[in-house]
């Protein structure tokens, strides 16, 4: 009954009754999977008296009426509501919870501007493909760089590149408002694994991102991406191979 209620991401809640003030949320969820957040709550309750959809209800209204509340976890089967002062940046696909943010309208549109060396090969915002074909046409070119509009919350972008054999490879990106820039706080590695392009894959085992050879090189300057770097694995490769790197963002 609960998901045939709220079977829409976007909830609004009025609540004019309680508060004059009234938030808007939105749920988190991929591919019919939902988040939960993993950060520490500034409030925690229950309400074990009432349904499923009473109680999701409850706990939307005490987030709609605390000016400090920006986001909040809903359990569906315990009724248990878990309150936050900020949006978080640490997910998991925990059963029968589910995340919900509050929609601060309008979004801006950021421009990401990015080339890689040698090719783009895939392209992930929040572990959503963007198919590299259709929005990157240069992905194959680093000397000419493409665009691409971000909008809505940005959790994770993860990138696929390929280094042909003849030099050092890298990847170089930055938003229009440089909230985005590559550099050693992205995480980096030559190996592939399960999921890594994921919001909740755990990417604490991987290295930093390596500043490297690319960098140093006057060859390949890019003074329009200042001052984002170029990036790679800690191979700093010259090799032929692919490279993975992600970066997961915080909201202060």
């Amino acid at each position: 009954m609960f998901h045939r209620i709220y079977i829409h991401a976007l909830l609004c809640f009025s609540f004019m009754i309680f508060n004059a003030y009234a938030k808007c949320f939105t749920t988190f969820k991929r591919d019919g999977k939902h988040f939960c957040a993993c950060g520490s709550s500034f409030e925690s309750s229950s309400f074990p008296m009432f349904s499923s959809v009473e109680a999701f209800m409850f706990c939307s209204m005490k987030c709609s009426q605390s000016t400090s509340c920006a986001a909040y976890n809903f359990f569906i089967a315990s009724n248990n509501c878990q309150l936050f002062n900020r949006t978080v940046e640490t997910f998991a696909a925990i059963p029968n919870c589910q995340y919900y943010s509050e929609i601060e309208a309008p979004v801006m549109k950021l421009t990401l501007l990015i080339t890689v060396d040698d090719e783009l090969t895939e392209f992930y915002i929040n572990g959503n493909s963007v198919p590299v074909a259709l929005n990157f046409p240069n992905a194959k070119d680093w000397r000419l760089l493409d665009m691409y509009e971000l909008t809505g919350a940005i959790y994770v972008l993860a990138i696929k590149s390929f280094n042909a054999l003849g030099g050092p490879g890298g990847l170089i990106a930055k938003s229009s408002d440089n909230y985005i820039l590559t550099n050693s706080s992205w995480k980096c590695t030559n190996n592939s694994y399960d999921g890594w392009y994921e919001v909740d894959y755990d990417d604490s085992f991987w290295s930093d991102a390596v500043v490297g050879r690319r960098e140093r090189d006057n060859i390949h300057v890019m003074p329009g991406f200042k001052p984002a770097f170029w990036i790679i694995d800690y191979t700093d490769n010259n090799y032929s191979g692919y490279f993975y790197c992600r970066k997961s963002f915080t909201s202060e």
